[in-house]
């Protein structure tokens, strides 16, 4: 079971922290009236992914009650995660400080479920021509706890790059 979505937003105290499009979504079953969805694939063409400090803070919690709010694992059962010609872009706490940001990304990341709510993962990350990255690893998705077991990753960081994937703070120690 599967959908095409031509434009997907999540959107945070107005401000959008994940948009794609297009994307294709393959679902685990068929849904059911009164049961949630459950996601096993996502690929899509040019995500954008905007975090900056504290941003996942109170996401586990109801936005009006505060109550806890249900567990992502209730809806998620994610075999694979495939993104092309994606973006990252961090900002730090400093608003003077430049974003960290990783262009061109090829994301390709395999998770095996090892309980309702932990996924060992693999992930490759392709932004040439500036950095390429592998991963491995845990992540808990109702804890959002991310344990990385490995991680390789290959940065230039030459002054010539307009964007850099490296932190504010390596940025300018890079270009002094």
């Amino acid at each position: 079971y599967g959908a095409w979505v031509s434009s997907a937003r999540l959107v945070r105290a107005s401000q959008t922290i994940f948009r794609i499009s297009p994307a294709r979504v393959r679902l685990a079953n068929l849904p059911w009236k009164g049961k949630p969805i459950i996601f096993a694939a996502i690929s899509g063409d040019e995500p954008v992914l905007s975090l900056e400090p504290g941003e996942f803070k109170n996401l586990l919690k109801h936005p009006r009650t505060g109550e806890p709010a249900k567990k992502i694992s209730d809806i998620l059962r994610l075999d694979s995660l495939r993104f092309s010609d994606g973006r990252i872009i961090w900002r730090d706490s400093s608003p003077s400080s430049k974003p960290a940001i990783c262009d061109n990304l090829q994301i390709n990341i395999d998770s095996a479920r090892q309980s309702p709510s932990k996924y060992t993962f693999r992930m490759v990350s392709r932004a040439r021509p500036v950095a390429d990255a592998t991963a491995s690893g845990t992540f808990d998705v109702d804890a959002l706890q991310l344990d990385l077991q490995s991680l390789s990753m290959n940065v230039d960081a030459g002054p010539a790059q307009a964007a850099s994937p490296l932190p504010a703070a390596v940025q300018e120690l890079l270009n002094r």
